[in-house]
């Protein structure tokens, strides 16, 4: 979140942005309780600033905002996990995803609060790779 609201994408417009890319807008609005006014308002602003296009799609300066929040929010969250060796991630991710699995029955996807589709490790490739975070300062 930090990452979205330093890029000036954050409330409102992070979720009007991304409905441009991969969640519906219509269920997010409504969850979210926002009126089409307010929506339409922050599609313009969107636009002002040339994050979406003028047909509402995101443009390229939105795909490169969302993707530096993104990359930011990736090289704070490896951080903690800089310790654990692979396989120990691998273990806990395989432990945890039954949960997460569980809990997409109370929050299907898409769902009001942008929670993904669960990550199953077992069909990961890449379950037991582990980027490296990288140095600060």
């Amino acid at each position: 979140m930090i990452a979205l609201v330093e890029g000036g994408i954050a409330g409102i417009s992070t979720i009007v942005l991304r409905s441009a890319v991969d969640i519906d807008a219509t269920s997010m609005r409504k969850a979210r309780g926002w009126t089409e006014e307010e929506w339409a308002a922050e599609v313009d602003e969107l636009e002002a600033r040339g994050l979406l296009t003028r047909q509402g799609q995101i443009s390229e300066k939105g795909t490169a905002a969302l993707d530096r929040a993104e990359h930011v929010t990736n090289t704070l969250a490896v951080h903690p996990w800089s310790g654990v060796t692979n396989d120990e991630i691998a273990q806990v991710a395989r432990k945890l995803a039954p949960i997460a699995r569980a809990c997409q029955t109370v929050f299907p996807f898409p769902n009001p609060i942008g929670l993904p589709r669960p990550w199953d490790p077992t069909l990961d490739p890449n379950a037991s790779s582990v980027p490296t975070s990288p140095r600060v300062g």
